[in-house]
């Protein structure tokens, strides 16, 4: 992913590129219907596992807490392995290094867009479809209304379908 624009209101928040889009593909895209993720292991220049990623799914629970509101995620996404160049390992090790690695993409682009005031994520829209009267307490008549959003926990659920050409033993 290049990049994108978020619109909110009619009015243009901003472009978001490179590397900050990360995150953004597993919350809010639903309808991607599939892309590389490349899982890097013990700080390499080159990936030691290219997993395929298709239809995620993404669950936010907003909740009032302190003086802001916290969300969770929870995201679920299928993948099949493309290659692998790592050492050898069970299917089960490869997912959770690969929920490692998502969860901590989905963090840093929420940290990112939201030090420039962009909504990537649309948790304002979550609010106002699904819990009107915290959206009212939190975000109506608020000039920047992210600056009280949090994330809290967030979990992420790699499931590999098809290893492909590889073979594996649980």
């Amino acid at each position: 992913m290049d990049g994108f624009y978020v619109i909110s209101n009619g009015k243009s928040q901003g472009r978001v590129a490179g590397a900050d889009t990360d995150g953004t593909r597993y919350v809010k895209y639903e309808r991607v219907h599939q892309y590389p993720l490349y899982v890097y292991g013990n700080g390499g220049k080159t990936p030691d596992l290219t997993l395929m990623l298709r239809h995620p799914k993404t669950r936010i629970k907003a909740r009032k807490q302190g003086d802001g509101v916290t969300f969770d995620l929870v995201t679920s996404v299928k993948s099949s392995i493309t290659e692998d160049h790592g050492a050898p390992r069970s299917p089960h090790a490869m997912e959770q290094e690969a929920e490692k690695q998502i969860e901590s993409q989905i963090r840093d682009t929420f940290e990112k867009t939201k030090s420039r005031k962009i909504d990537s994520y649309g948790l304002v829209e979550h609010l106002y479809r699904h819990n009107l009267p915290l959206w009212k307490q939190e975000v109506y008549n608020r000039a920047d209304p992210l600056k009280r959003f949090k994330l809290g926990k967030v979990e992420v659920h790699v499931d590999i379908l098809n290893a492909s050409t590889y073979k594996y033993s649980e």
